[in-house]
C-alpha cells in the first residue's frame, strides 16, 4: 500500500516536471541514499513486470549520498528496470542485475568538468541491443518495439543530465545490455 502511495505521489510530481504547459518549478535536489531509490525501482518493477524475473543486487554499501531530486531518479531506474524486463521476457533465466560502486581510476566527467565517481549499472542477459541503434539510444522517438514510442531511454537521458550525470550504454562480456548511470 506504500508502494502504491508513493508511486502515485511521484508520477504526480513526475508530470507536473515533465509538462511543458505548466509553470517551471524549482528543482529541489536533495542528499539521498541511492539504494532506496533503486530499491523502491525494482520493487515497482516486479510488482508491474517482474514475475519470474531473478535480480542479482551487488550494491556498494559504503557509497555517500547522492544530491538528487529523488521522484526524477527513481523514474529514470523505473524506465532502465522496465527495459531490462522486456528485453529478458523469452529468456530461459531472466536475471537482472543492479550494481552500484564508487569508481576508481576512471575519469568520468560531467559537462562542468566535475568528476563523476558513483556509477549505477543496470544489466540484463536478454538479447542485447543492435549495434546499428546504439548511436540513437538516447534519441527521442528511437525504439526497436512495435508498440514502443522512443522516450523511455530519451527521458532518462534528460533526467541524468539535468542531475549533471551521464548514462552510458555497453555490453557485459555475458551478452545482454548494461546502462551505466554516473
Amino acid at each position: 500500500c506504500s508502494l502504491i502511495t508513493d508511486e502515485v505521489t511521484r508520477i504526480d510530481q513526475l508530470v507536473a516536471t515533465l509538462d511543458p504547459l505548466a509553470p517551471s518549478a524549482p528543482r529541489t535536489m536533495a542528499a539521498m541514499n541511492i539504494h532506496e531509490a533503486l530499491e523502491h525501482a525494482r520493487l515497482a518493477t516486479v510488482a508491474a513486470l517482474g514475475v519470474g524475473i531473478t535480480f542479482a543486487l551487488h550494491y556498494d554499501p559504503s557509497l555517500p549520498h547522492v544530491r538528487a531530486v529523488q521522484g526524477e531518479l527513481v523514474q529514470a531506474l523505473l524506465n532502465l528496470m522496465k527495459n531490462a524486463a522486456e528485453a529478458v521476457a523469452g529468456v530461459d533465466e531472466p536475471r537482472i542485475t543492479l550494481t552500484t560502486r564508487y569508481v576508481l581510476g576512471e575519469t568520468r566527467r560531467n559537462a562542468a568538468g566535475e568528476k563523476l565517481p558513483i556509477a549505477i549499472s543496470v544489466a540484463d542477459n536478454g538479447p542485447g541491443i543492435a549495434a546499428d541503434i546504439t548511436p540513437l539510444l538516447f534519441a527521442p522517438f528511437t525504439t526497436t518495439k512495435a508498440d514502443g514510442r522512443g522516450l523511455g531511454l530519451a527521458i532518462v537521458a534528460r533526467i541524468i543530465q539535468d542531475h549533471g550525470g551521464l548514462i552510458a550504454h555497453d555490453v557485459p562480456s555475458a551478452g545482454g545490455a548494461r546502462f551505466t548511470i554516473y
